[in-house]
């Protein structure tokens, strides 16, 4: 195994009420049986279990995320203790990597001097202009965040320019009834983000609208064709930039094997499965820093049933031509968007009609580019390291997991 990504929820509280938030409003209510905040020996206890499980995981990366809801709400006390436990314990033992999400509100220079030292390479979440970020993302009083936000974003921004951190990124949850090209022409013309990541909303066969698929492929036609016409000027957009390398590369097969395990802590020292099977019903798992080990965890049956969901594909999805990449919308980050009741995950995506028309389109654009047919052919053809879910193959029963 090479590289482990730990979602470290250090502050399970926020200052903000996004409607799409699947911590706080899709039905999961497990922050109000944690601390509001994790405590230091709690994190302690992570790093030290971390340090334990590097050489027995093989691991040469470790990247570690500070989540919350908002990080920043833990305080800087706390906050610079745990960087410095983070620093003794790991920084010799693996390549380590420290990164954070915020919604930017409460960044001023003295976090930005703390982000400095401990070099946080740090995402901001803000969904484009004023009058869309402020359809979703609002305070508990129900007023927009945009303007405050704003600020924040233009600390870190010129603390970047300044060289005292590296240049924030920007995590953008897809809304399909506005304008994608609005959102990104603000978000790079306006904001000047250079480095940006569109998020399929967290849905799944019992969540989504029937219309979704039309909205959603519009949305990306537009992002992709103001893209194309930044020119030299072109953003890093993830959802573009990870499909052009899958099909340019002739060493990657499948997106698959660039998957890694990612592991969700929360502030008790819960140990848990990625975010996104947060927003269906899942019984809480029963390993935690206090009875196990991250490397017992990992090796759960668990952990690994989900897990394999990311490199395993849905009986619906064997004859597509994009399943190499898509791997039943694990590809583009949403496994969960597979999930009915009826059949769990053994579905294709709710946005397989969009993604199947983004992935020509951009596939078009860099066939008259000059990519190279034959590879094309190639990466469209070769599944080997896929693995295939067997028409009856028995349900994940989600509910029955513990």
């Amino acid at each position: 195994m090479k590289k482990i990504e730990v979602v470290l929820k250090v502050s399970e509280r926020c200052n903000i009420n996004c409607d799409y938030c699947y911590m706080f409003n899709l039905g999961n209510d497990d922050y109000k049986e944690n601390p509001k905040f994790i405590s230091i020996n709690t994190i302690k206890n992570v790093y030290q279990s971390l340090k334990d499980s590097i050489k027995k995981l093989n691991l040469d990366q470790l990247d570690i995320i500070l989540h919350g809801g908002e990080p920043l709400l833990m305080g800087k006390p706390r906050f610079i203790e745990m960087c410095e436990q983070i620093i003794a314990t790991l920084s010799h033992k693996v390549k380590l990597k420290i990164r954070m999400q915020t919604n930017a509100i409460l960044v001023n220079q003295s976090w930005i001097d703390i982000f400095s030292k401990y070099k946080i390479s740090i995402g901001v979440s803000i969904d484009g202009p004023e009058e869309y970020n402020d359809i979703h993302r609002v305070d508990h009083k129900g007023n927009g965040t945009y303007k405050k936000t704003l600020r924040g974003i233009k600390n870190l921004q010129s603390a970047a320019h300044r060289q005292e951190i590296s240049e924030p990124g920007l995590l953008i949850v897809i809304d399909p009834n506005v304008s994608g090209k609005k959102i990104y022409q603000h978000v790079v013309e306006d904001l000047l983000f250079t480095n940006i990541n569109f998020l399929l909303p967290m849905l799944t066969h019992e969540t989504s609208a029937k219309n979704i698929n039309k909205s959603l492929t519009n949305y990306l036609d537009e992002i992709l064709l103001y893209h194309i016409g930044r020119g030299h000027r072109q953003a890093k957009v993830r959802i573009l930039n990870q499909f052009a390398s899958f099909l340019k590369s002739s060493s990657i097969k499948s997106r698959g094997d660039n998957f890694h395990y990612v592991i969700g802590i929360s502030s008790s020292g819960q140990f848990d499965v990625d975010d996104e099977f947060k927003t269906i019903e899942n019984k809480y798992s029963k390993y935690n820093i206090e009875n196990s080990s991250i490397y017992e965890f990992v090796n759960s049956e668990y952990f690994l049933k989900f897990e394999s969901l990311k490199t395993s594909l849905p009986n619906d999805c064997q004859g597509c031509c994009w399943k190499n990449y898509c791997v039943g919308g694990s590809g583009t980050g949403s496994t969960l968007s597979r999930y009915s009741t009826e059949n769990e995950f053994n579905n294709k995506s709710v946005y397989c009609d969009s993604l199947k028309s983004f992935f020509s389109f951009l596939t078009t654009i860099m066939l008259k580019s000059g990519l190279d047919k034959s590879l094309l052919e190639e990466k469209l053809s070769n599944n080997k390291r896929l693995t295939i879910l067997p028409p009856h193959s028995p349900k994940i029963r989600i509910k029955q997991i513990a």
